[in-house]
C-alpha cells in the first residue's frame, strides 16, 4: 500500500527527565505523516515522541489530510509540514498544547 498524508492528534506525557513542557503534566500535539494507514501514523508518531522522551497516551482523530481539509480548516503550519514529508522524514509534530492536572 502506498504512503499517503495522514493527520492526527497525539496525547503525550513527558518522561521525568524531560523538562520540555516545564511543570506541565502533559500535552496534546497535532501530527502529520506519510503513512499507509491510521495505525501506521500512530506508530510513527509514538516512535518520534519516544525519541524526544515522551510517552504517547494515544493518537486519535486520525484521518487522511485530504479528507480533513474538506471538513475543517487545517493550520497553515501543518499544511507546510505535510508538503515537506519524505520517505526518510515521515512524520512531523505541530505546536504542543500543554495542560496541568
Amino acid at each position: 500500500m502506498a504512503n499517503t498524508v495522514w493527520i492526527g492528534l497525539a496525547h503525550v506525557r513527558p518522561w521525568a527527565t524531560n523538562r520540555a513542557l516545564g511543570d506541565s503534566s502533559g500535552a496534546f500535539v497535532p501530527v502529520v505523516g506519510l503513512a499507509t494507514d491510521a495505525d501506521d501514523l500512530a506508530t510513527l508518531a509514538a516512535t518520534l515522541l519516544y525519541h524526544h522522551q515522551f510517552d504517547t497516551v494515544e493518537v486519535d482523530d486520525i484521518e487522511l489530510l485530504s479528507i480533513r481539509q474538506k471538513k475543517h480548516n487545517v493550520e497553515h503550519d501543518l499544511l507546510s509540514m505535510a508538503k515537506e514529508l519524505r520517505d526518510d522524514d515521515k512524520v512531523r509534530l505541530g505546536a504542543f498544547q500543554v495542560y496541568r492536572d
